[in-house]
């Protein structure tokens, strides 16, 4: 059987870093805390659409073994409200990805991920929710080396794809959420557990991996300051339990913790401006094979601002942001900056919102080896609501 490399058991725990990330994008709209410790669900009938191109290239492809990387996606949601107390999201995405080798060849990955559904009710309004998550193992998890290439590079915590992980097997899991408003102080907890499905990761080697049960805890405080600005605060915790090779226990991945702040306020002439920080660190992991190496520890630094402003039926979104990845072997760390506008345009039944973002950054592939990096995000969110009920 073939074995999997601490990096490869990391990749499978893309969902459980790519939900700090979301939520930072919440926050930066201006979401309260309330709707922050409830995954900012909420309007009915709403349905968008996000088609983008991300491509980087490498300037030193011989140091790095790869010239370029392309990924064409098309990321979808939906929201529903099924009862004045309960609604229904849905999220999945199809992604096209090549990679181009400093020999000039290409590795390609295509087909949809696994799409996830999420049903929230509210048992006490305003105060007490649970939340049922299921993932449908609809993504394309199994891998020939060629494909595992694409996957792996896409999965890289350095660059910030807009899809990063093809197919992980599905899962079941649950949240208990607890929110109270008090004056201009909203505070919000969450916690819940989440089982990952089996899959079939190494298509010439068959054999079924299964990862651990996920415990999560969020925390989420916001507070409305003078002047209309909001300082929004949260800090999440994840633990894993032993991943498993076709039932026998191979892995035990490290704990996660994070923490994301946001500051929000308005700006003279209409408008509203927001800066942010955050942090994400995956503790190291461990082979139950003592021979086998440990998965090292790293450490994702976020930040970043945006400004919003009115620009004749439209609304014009510059943004600017650091992305700084360090890991304790070294390998796969460095850092991205990128620089943007958006442009946001409402119709009868739609808002469309182009993005074009342009970022500069280096990476170490390994010791003594670097290169930098170029790369353009262009990207068109599309967005419909229907009439609620």
């Amino acid at each position: 059987m073939m074995r999997l490399g601490a990096r490869q058991l990391n990749a499978t725990r893309l969902g459980v870093m790519q939900p700090s990330v979301m939520l930072l994008g919440v926050t930066l709209f201006g979401a309260t805390a309330q709707t922050a410790a409830a995954q900012g669900m909420g309007a009915s009938g709403t349905w968008a659409a996000v088609p983008a191109m991300e491509s980087y290239r490498f300037s030193a492809p011989e140091q790095a073994g790869i010239r370029g990387i392309a990924l064409m996606s098309l990321p979808l949601a939906g929201r529903v409200t099924l009862h004045p107390r309960a609604t229904l999201e849905f999220t999945g995405a199809f992604a096209a990805g090549s990679v181009t080798l400093s020999d000039g060849t290409a590795r390609t990955l295509s087909g949809f991920t696994d799409t996830n559904l999420q049903l929230q009710a509210a048992i006490i309004p305003d105060r007490v929710s649970v939340v049922l998550v299921a993932s449908a193992p609809t993504g394309v998890a199994t891998h020939d080396s060629a494909q595992a290439v694409v996957a792996g590079v896409v999965a890289a915590d350095l660059l910030p794809f807009r899809v990063m992980s093809w197919g992980a097997g599905g899962g079941v899991g649950g949240q208990l959420l607890f929110t109270q408003r008090v004056g201009r102080t909203g505070v919000g907890f969450s916690t819940g557990v989440r089982r990952a499905g089996d899959f079939e990761p190494v298509a010439a080697d068959r054999f079924t991996y299964r990862p651990g049960l996920e415990t999560s805890a969020r925390v989420a405080l916001d507070q409305d300051l003078a002047g209309g600005g909001k300082l929004s605060l949260t800090a999440a915790v994840q633990s894993f339990g032993d991943d498993q090779v076709d039932g026998a226990n191979l892995f035990r991945s490290g704990l996660r913790v994070s923490a994301i702040g946001t500051l929000g306020v308005p700006v003279r002439g209409g408008g509203s401006a927001a800066v942010y920080g955050g942090v994400l660190h995956r503790a190291n992991g461990s082979f139950l094979d003592a021979t086998l190496p440990e998965s090292p520890s790293q450490d994702l630094l976020l930040v970043g601002g945006l400004l919003r402003r009115a620009v004749g039926r439209g609304t014009a979104t510059p943004r600017a942001d650091v992305r700084i990845f360090r890991s304790a072997d070294g390998v796969g760390q460095g850092y991205v900056a990128g620089l943007g506008v958006g442009d946001g345009r409402r119709s009868t039944a739609a808002t469309c919102a182009p993005s074009l973002t342009a970022r500069l950054g280096s990476v170490t592939v390994r010791q003594g080896a670097q290169s930098g990096i170029v790369g353009l995000d262009l990207g068109m969110a599309i967005r419909f609501t229907g009439r609620g009920r």
